[in-house]
């Protein structure tokens, strides 16, 4: 899906790859949020899944950007 959101757009560097990853990186984070939430969890314990998945996207966009263009 990263991919096919970075090569949609007009120019594919990795630094809208960057941007792209970021963004899919947080909505991802606000939804696990959600669930953290309910499950009533310690919040060290959110920041470090959130963390895992922002720096997942955003190094994943990176290279498909840096690929692509």
């Amino acid at each position: 899906m990263l991919a096919l959101l970075l090569t949609m757009g007009t120019e594919t560097t990795w630094v809208s790859g960057l941007a792209v990853g970021a963004l899919i990186g947080l909505s991802i984070s606000l939804k696990i949020g959600m669930n953290y939430l309910f499950e009533k969890a310690k919040l060290p314990l959110y920041f470090i899944t959130v963390g895992y998945h922002l720096v997942a996207y955003v190094i994943g966009g990176i290279i498909i950007g840096a690929w692509w263009g």
